[in-house]
């Protein structure tokens, strides 16, 4: 009897076994694993950023600027209050601005300066307001931070009014952790597109709610996990001109942002941008993209069940002229060598692994094993430069990384859970480099397996989105797709139209390769500044040993500010947009510099 009984149980067993496995595929689609990443082994970096120093008062200060600490009894708001001036202290003094930190506005005239920063938003009074109000039209630069008051009665209409906004909306707890870099500006200069900066868990926050024509370029909006606005668009943070001054609104403080890498990365280049607002300074960055593009996109296949269908998805790249990246699954591969051959001549051919396999759980002598024979493979067909990777399943671990640089690949792709626009830049213990792609979120999988959508106009409802928001961002638009599932008949002219859709003049369409080796040319242009009165010269220089192609610099300065080229090289042209100034520059030859002084011009 018990033998029967086992009997039974295991065939119970292998039976759930063989469904799971139905379930899920033999390497057909991806699952969202966590994964992490040890800090000694492997270091997330983006754009260079100053070290913040732990100086909480210049040695030679520039400037000093007045900071208005509006709640008077410290006990009153717990230790927030005095960690909120030493946080801002800590972020201006490396640009050599001194606070002087005073409790009324009676103090003002004590101080020779006509930049200021109001503490907190909520406490003010509408007198406070009215006084604030006065200084602005007397020339001052002001950075206002915090929360608007919740009650009507206290000072919420007057704020409105002052930051030229005609409502506030309150989000709730599970609405309020991040706040996004929107488009370009002085305000997020340094900051990756779609670079995201966590706040912790808020019992609730107040919003600026604005339309998409009134949100201001740059501005930080409130938004969710996956960088989309929350509700309509909420910015957190405004920036205006008053009278003959300018007022910037900030919709939360220092001590709130949460210790995480990307975070302080991103704040270090948040307070930066807004140290060269109170020193009335130009902003300089360097475009994310070679120029003319304003974003980027990448369509890319895991090309693996159905490998044949790969055959329509190139005819239709070929007619709409997008390159495309095959990452093939080397199994499948083998079993279509001409198809393979043929899709090389239409973009890259990378790696999906040789078996649809998860790494995540492998150790790291089976992780190198593993590539080794993928490398061997790729090189045996013919693809020995092939750089890019994207694992099964998007699952990998700490190990998978190096194990990939040892066997030659310089990128992977694909994970969500970057959270951005733009490449990431891991560094390992030796000094290597190595590229993360983020993909969207939004996949074919997801289209159709999860949010089981149906026609067109279904399926571009949730697509679109993310591409607008990918170029307003001047981000990174990548869609990844696979052979089993978009590329079958039926699904081709949904294809075809995201194909459409990135075809734009200012997108640029480009594989994983190209991606990469922009990133790898962008990281060898140095930018230097030097201010002086009314001038700003500006360095570039090529430290690396090839030549750069076409690229930008994006100038922000304060609203009616003009530049001037005074003296330039005649490779560079500058182009005045609504929101920024743009330096065009030509082909940097390697070991190269040009120099470019402007003269700022104010009304």
């Amino acid at each position: 009897m018990n033998q029967v009984v086992l009997r039974w149980s295991l065939l119970i067993i292998l039976l759930l076994g063989f469904a799971l496995l139905v379930i899920t595929g033999t390497g057909a689609y991806h699952k969202n694993q966590s994964h992490k990443v040890e800090p000694v082994e492997l270091t997330v970096v983006a754009d260079s950023v100053a070290p913040l120093e732990e100086l909480t008062e210049p040695l030679e200060p520039l400037m000093t600027v007045v900071y208005w600490q509006t709640v008077t009894d410290v006990n009153s708001d717990d230790w927030r209050i005095g960690e909120r001036e030493r946080r801002w202290r800590k972020h201006l003094a490396p640009h050599r601005i001194k606070l002087k930190l005073i409790n009324d506005l009676s103090s003002l005239a004590e101080v020779n300066s006509k930049t200021l920063i109001v503490a907190d938003a909520e406490k003010l009074s509408r007198s406070q307001l009215s006084e604030i109000y006065s200084l602005l039209r007397q020339g001052y630069r002001i950075i206002v931070t915090g929360w608007i008051a919740k009650d009507a009665s206290r000072n919420r209409r007057e704020m409105q009014q002052l930051l030229g906004v005609h409502q506030v909306v309150s989000l709730p707890k599970e609405k309020s952790y991040f706040v996004t870099a929107g488009e370009r500006s002085r305000f997020n200069a340094g900051v990756l597109p779609g670079a995201r900066i966590d706040l912790g868990t808020l019992e609730e926050v107040p919003a600026v709610q604005v339309s998409k024509q009134q949100i201001m370029p740059g501005s930080w909006y409130w938004s969710e996990w996956r960088l989309r606005p929350q509700d309509r668009v909420s910015t957190a943070l405004v920036s205006r001109a008053i009278h003959s001054g300018h007022l910037v609104w900030l919709g939360f403080h220092p001590e709130l942002i949460q210790p995480d890498y990307d975070s302080q990365h991103a704040a270090r280049a948040l307070f930066s941008s807004l140290a060269e607002f109170l020193l009335d300074q130009a902003t300089v960055e360097l475009a994310p993209w070679p120029s003319p593009y304003q974003s980027a996109a990448l369509l890319a296949m895991d090309t693996e069940d159905r490998f044949g269908n790969a055959e329509d998805v190139y005819q239709l790249s070929q007619k709409a002229n997008v390159p495309l990246t095959y990452f093939i699954l080397g199994k499948d591969a083998e079993t279509f060598p001409d198809l393979v051959s043929k899709l090389s001549t239409g973009g890259e051919i990378a790696s999906h692994s040789y078996l649809h396999d998860s790494y995540e759980e492998s150790p790291r002598d089976v992780q190198e094993s593993r590539l080794k024979k993928v490398r061997a493979h790729l090189t045996e067909m013919g693809y020995a430069n092939s750089i890019g990777f994207r694992p099964p399943y998007e699952a990998y671990n700490n190990h998978t990384i190096p194990a990939l640089v040892k066997n030659g690949f310089k990128y992977m792709a694909g994970d969500t859970e970057l959270a951005s626009m733009a490449i990431r830049t891991v560094t390992l213990s030796d000094t290597s480099k190595f590229y993360l792609i983020p993909r969207s979120f939004i996949d074919d999988y997801e289209l159709f397996e999860n949010l089981e959508a149906k026609s067109e106009k279904e399926i571009m409802a949730l697509v679109q989105p993310e591409i607008d928001l990918a170029h307003h961002n001047h981000g990174l638009y990548y869609f990844s797709f696979h052979t089993q599932m978009i590329a079958i008949p039926k699904h081709l002219k949904v294809l075809e139209k995201i194909m459409q859709e990135v075809s734009r003049d200012d997108v640029w369409t480009a594989t994983g390769q190209d991606i990469v080796e922009w990133w790898q040319l962008r990281s060898n242009i140095k930018v230097e500044t030097n201010y002086q009165h009314d001038m700003v010269s500006i360095d570039v220089v090529n430290i690396g040993d090839k030549q750069i192609p076409p690229f930008r610099l994006f100038i922000h300065t304060l609203p009616k500010t003009s530049l001037k080229i005074k003296e330039n090289s005649s490779t560079v042209e500058l182009k005045k947009f609504s929101e920024r100034t743009e330096l065009q520059f030509g082909e940097l030859q390697p070991n190269s510099r040009v120099q470019v002084s402007l003269d700022i011009v104010t009304p």
